[in-house]
Parts: C-alpha cells; structure tokens; sequence
C-alpha cells in the first residue's frame, strides 16, 4: 500500500514538473517563431514578371515557379534582385540571373501604376523545364 501511494504522488509530481515547463518551453518557441515569421515578412507584391521568354506561347507540360523577391527597377527598366524572401535553389537563382540581363520593364507596365521606379516587392516567373509524358 505504501509502495504504491508513493509510485502515485512521484507520477503526480512528475507530471506537475513537466507540465509546467512544457508551457513556458512552448511560449518560449512560440514567440520565438513568431519573431522570426515578422522579420522575414515581405509586403505583398505590385505584380507578377514573367522574366523567362517563352517562345512556342504554350505552358503545356511545362514546370512554372514563382520567386518573391525584393527588387530594384532602373530607369531604363533594369531589374536588379536585392534579395529573395525565400531563398531559392541555386540552379533556379542562376536561370533568374541569367534571365535579368535581358529582361526589361516596358514603359506600359510601369504606366500601370504597380511599378515604380526604385524598390519593389514582385513575384518573378520562370518556367524552369518540360516535364516528361507519361
């Protein structure tokens, strides 16, 4: 009898410690994340580019991604990446770059009031590759 009185209030105690650090250990991370969720956090984004030049007009059976990122627009239209939100795989990030050379805002796209001149929050389009039939 006493064994087992004993076996119950050191489960009880047990369970009171634990509990109660499992609490501040979980607020803990919480604000933690949520800090980190903040500081990463972009705007929403003006509009999307589609940078990569798609020759035949059609998507079928084609992989298409979407990079957010902050960019800097020139004046003659030059989009230069400040920085990404989320950081992209790095065959992905070199078609962007080799993209960005060529590609330039249009006068009309700026026109349409999304765009600025300077920095911007967009969505960078790029169809990456032909995915196989099945």
């Amino acid at each position: 009898m006493k064994t087992l009185l004993i076996i119950l209030f050191s489960m009880l105690l047990t369970a009171c410690s634990t509990n109660g650090k499992g609490e501040n250990a979980t607020s803990n991370n919480q604000e933690s994340t949520n800090a980190e969720i903040e500081g990463k956090k972009f705007p929403k984004a003006a509009c999307i580019l589609w940078i990569d030049k798609n020759k035949e007009k059609t998507l079928l059976n084609k992989e298409v991604r979407n990079v957010k990122a902050r960019v800097h627009i020139g004046e003659l239209g030059k989009i230069t990446v400040l920085e990404y939100e989320k950081t992209p795989h790095i065959m992905l990030e070199d078609k962007i770059s080799r993209c960005l050379k060529t590609y330039r805002v249009t006068p009309e796209q700026m026109e349409k009031g999304n765009l600025k001149e300077g920095e911007n929050i967009v969505f960078l389009r790029v169809v990456v590759r032909e995915l196989r039939p099945r």
